[in-house]
């Protein structure tokens, strides 16, 4: 295994960043019952890798990443170790390889279609230390289908001091909404993220830097107020060339976007601003509007009408509107009186965990019912149908579990950021 290159089909994925050292999992295995014939395996030299060191939304072509366990002379050790970690509910699977002029048969478990899943998972086994190794490779030939076609987290761009999760699912619970919120230093506001979902049809779509969220009545659109902030530097306003560029940026009157832009912070220059938009689940194309609005949205509850609220009365993340304004979700054009609160169709919003990097992840176990078995976390692991699909916290699921929102372990998290993100699983059934 010099230099990364693959050996018939199976490649170890290189390119290490901060010297990540060989990973420790025996403990982990024994607590999983799926410890045997360690003794026989193979070191794998430094060959893991942080998550950041490979593109982590990268589907791989033609092959799954997936874990290495174990390499074992003995092909016996080799099935005896498979047939352990699948016990515990792992998809584990042997390969038989040549490598320097000797067949070893290699234990792979969890394969998945792209990096960040393994990478978390790796992260969590290597926390649990012991004497064995395991590492991410590639398999061009793996006889298992992954559970998960992809891991997706809901927040790629902003960061803050703290994050609420929140979610909220369709009466039907076939269309979940997952919404990343983070905040500043004293709640100054952040711009949040959401990820929106369908089984009925199969459909998803997310976006970064929005100041609020919310499905529509029947589900198939998300209006959401695009979020912006503009910063100063040492003056106490920003200058007249920041407004100009900005407001040709996003193709609105400078008068409009002064008129419309509201304090950011109570501790520095800075200023938000926001335009409603909304985006069809189907077709995931956005329609965003030249309004100054959008720092809340609300549907009508025929989803005939989006609201749009105006600039929050507070520097403040939780703050509320102050003005309200009535919109075509089409055009973007007025639609004269804001309907009346009555006339607002309600999101059954659950808030979730606070993401911060005081707050330890909660492994204790829970269960969510589902279409035809369950959604399970327990100790760190997540395990739909009885089967293990990856790492973290289930917070919520869908009606028959192909989207399952959880906090999962952050590989590349630095000292002084949070040890979790929120996260979509989106299952292959």
């Amino acid at each position: 295994m010099r230099d990364g290159k693959g050996i018939e089909g199976i490649e170890v994925i290189k390119g290490i960043k901060g010297g990540t050292s060989v990973a420790l999992v025996t403990l982990f295995l024994f607590a999983l019952g799926a410890c045997g014939g360690d003794r026989d395996a193979e070191r794998a030299g430094d060959d893991s890798i942080p998550a950041d060191s490979v593109e982590a939304t990268a589907t791989v072509s033609g092959s799954v990443v997936t874990l290495q366990f174990a390499a074992y002379a003995d092909s016996a050790n080799a099935i005896a170790k498979r047939d352990s970690l699948d016990r515990a509910g792992w998809d584990a699977y042997v390969r038989s390889v040549s490598a320097d002029g000797r067949r070893l048969h290699r234990v792979l478990a969890l394969p998945a279609n792209e990096s960040r899943l393994a990478e978390a998972a790796a992260h969590v086994i290597r926390s649990a230390g012991g004497r064995g190794a395991v590492v991410v490779v590639r398999d061009s030939a793996a006889p298992v289908a992954p559970r998960v076609t992809t891991l997706i987290r809901v927040n790629e761009q902003t960061q803050g001091m703290f994050a609420v999760a929140r979610w909220a699912l369709s009466q039907d619970r076939n269309a979940i909404i997952v919404m990343d919120d983070p905040a500043a230093v004293e709640a100054e506001p952040v711009p949040n993220a959401f990820f929106m979902a369908s089984e009925r049809p199969l459909r998803y779509v997310r976006r970064d830097s929005v100041w609020d969220a919310a499905p529509s009545p029947d589900w198939r659109r998300v209006a959401f107020g695009r979020g912006h902030v503009l910063r100063g530097q040492r003056e106490d306003t920003l200058p007249s060339a920041q407004w100009d560029a900005f407001a040709n940026t996003i193709g609105m009157p400078v008068t409009d976007v002064k008129g419309g832009a509201f304090p950011a912070s109570g501790m520095g220059i800075a200023f938000g601003f926001a335009r409603p938009g909304v985006v069809e689940l189907e077709t995931g194309a956005d329609r965003i509007f030249p309004v100054a609005a959008g720092w809340r949205v609300r549907w009508t509850r025929d989803g005939s009408t989006l609201v749009a609220g105006r600039a929050p009365n507070s520097a403040q993340d939780f703050a509320q509107a102050t003005q309200w304004i009535a919109l075509d979700p089409r055009e973007g054009t007025p639609r004269g009186e804001v309907p009346a609160a009555a006339r607002l169709a309600d999101v059954p919003w659950i808030e979730g965990p606070t993401i911060d990097i005081s707050v330890q992840m909660d492994t204790s176990r829970k269960a969510i019912p589902i279409e035809g078995g369950g959604v399970e976390s327990r100790g760190g692991w997540i395990r739909l149908h009885g089967r293990l699909i990856g790492p973290g916290m289930a917070l919520a699921a869908t009606r028959s579990g192909r989207f399952i929102a959880a906090l999962v372990p952050n590989p590349a998290a630095r000292e002084y950021e949070a040890k979790e993100y929120l996260a979509v699983y989106v299952t292959a059934r």
